[in-house]
């Protein structure tokens, strides 16, 4: 039990991607996301019951000071009525249509707005991954530096080299903490951003990454629910258009009566009584308004088409593009590999000719921070790769969780 207890703090903060996306579903924004859902299908179990009958309780009494002819002076009665719409025009049909149709509107919401959260989680991991590199990369300088100070010294106080050598490396020194601890901070802000968009508490990010494959495009699930939309809204023109269809409803009622003070000139009427009607109707003119009532429905939706082809055009174009950013950055990182390599030889060059007195500190420094930028730069390179992979996978239509792996 102790090892379990041990193991599910770490389990908390560990920082797999895949983890890290799925606990986002605790998130609130989900949850109210979530409750939509739940209300949309409260309403479609409603319509669904209001194609029941109805069944009505009454009771009454009555009594009357002085006494009406002919009848007795306390009336009690009950009652049981049933309603029942035989046909309704169509009505609870397109009704519950309607109801359909908005809760898988609220359910590709609810999706859509999950993936797009899994994007700007996935962004953010990203970014702290290339701050960790830049981090290390400076550390490395910082351990190099503080290798070369130590030899300056040495020859310092061995006359075999100048005080301006060991200030310089100082200066270097102290800026390269100054750069580490901004950039600390700017991980401690994105992680605790990232934590709170997934409501999950996270010190620590993996080495998660994407799979890399070719995918088809499809339409995303904004544009899914803008077409369910678009299906309650013509749902609701036939709502309108059932006040014109014929009408068929049947009423069936019976009553139970009891008398008090009651004789021969105040008798009592009947103990019970069953009625039951059927009626039948159609509106034949209304001036049009349900007709002009329908249209405007109808527009609506048509101007709600516009948009959703709008929306498919913007989500195929930044698909086409997503494609393009896989290719440039795969080639940016086969550059930043290149200028590594150089820049790793630079170095290793200048810091021979350093230590034997054939350059400057100036040049030692300038070929330690090209290096070290190098490095930064290629990891940020693949990390960029990474969110490239991404966003391709969000602008084809997929959940981006489908292809995560690793820790």
């Amino acid at each position: 039990m102790k090892k379990l207890l041990i193991l599910v703090p770490f389990l908390l903060n560990a920082g797999g991607l895949k983890s890290l996306l799925n606990h986002t579903q605790e998130a609130n924004l989900v949850k109210a996301k979530e409750l939509q859902i739940e209300a949309k299908r409260s309403e479609l179990r409603s319509v669904g019951k209001e194609a029941m009958p109805t069944v009505d309780l009454a009771a009454f009494i009555s009594d009357s000071h002085p006494r009406s002819f002919l009848q007795p002076g306390t009336i009690y009665g009950a009652s049981v009525k049933l309603k029942y719409a035989i046909y309704d025009g169509g009505l609870k049909q397109a009704k519950k249509g309607q109801k359909r149709f908005e809760l898988a509107s609220a359910k590709f919401n609810k999706s859509f707005f999950s993936k797009s959260l899994y994007l700007q989680i996935v962004q953010d991991y990203y970014n702290i991954k290339s701050l960790d590199a830049l981090i290390d990369a400076l550390k490395q300088k910082q351990y190099t530096l503080n290798a070369q100070l130590k030899k300056t010294k040495v020859l310092v106080n061995s006359g075999f080299a100048t005080d301006d050598n060991l200030y310089s490396l100082k200066a270097a020194l102290a800026l390269v903490k100054d750069n580490i601890n901004s950039l600390r901070f700017q991980r401690k802000s994105l992680l605790k951003l990232m934590s709170l968009k997934a409501n999950y508490r996270i010190k620590k990010v993996g080495n998660s990454h994407f799979i890399k494959r070719k995918v088809s495009f499809r339409a995303n699930d904004l544009i899914r629910a803008l077409r369910m939309q678009k299906s309650a809204i013509l749902s609701g023109a036939k709502m309108v258009k059932s006040a014109t269809n014929p009408h068929i409803n049947l009423d069936a009622t019976y009553n139970l009566y009891a008398y008090g003070r009651s004789d021969r000139m105040h008798p009592e009427g009947q103990d019970h009584q069953a009625k039951i009607n059927l009626t039948a109707g159609i509106r034949l003119y209304d001036g049009g308004a349900t007709k002009e009532k329908a249209q405007t429905i109808k527009l609506q939706a048509m101007s709600l088409g516009f948009e959703i082809k709008q929306k498919l055009q913007e989500q195929r174009v930044q698909y086409r593009l997503s494609k393009q950013k896989l290719t440039v950055a795969k080639e940016h990182i086969s550059a930043m590999k290149a200028q590594y390599r150089a820049e790793q030889k630079l170095f290793t060059t200048v810091k021979k000719q350093y230590e034997s007195g054939l350059a400057d500190y100036v040049s030692y420094l300038d070929a330690l921070s090209q290096m070290v930028s190098a490095k930064a730069n290629l990891a940020k390179a693949r990390y960029e790769l990474e969110i490239a992979y991404a966003l391709y996978y969000y602008n084809a239509g997929y959940d981006i969780r489908k292809f995560v792996v690793g820790n």
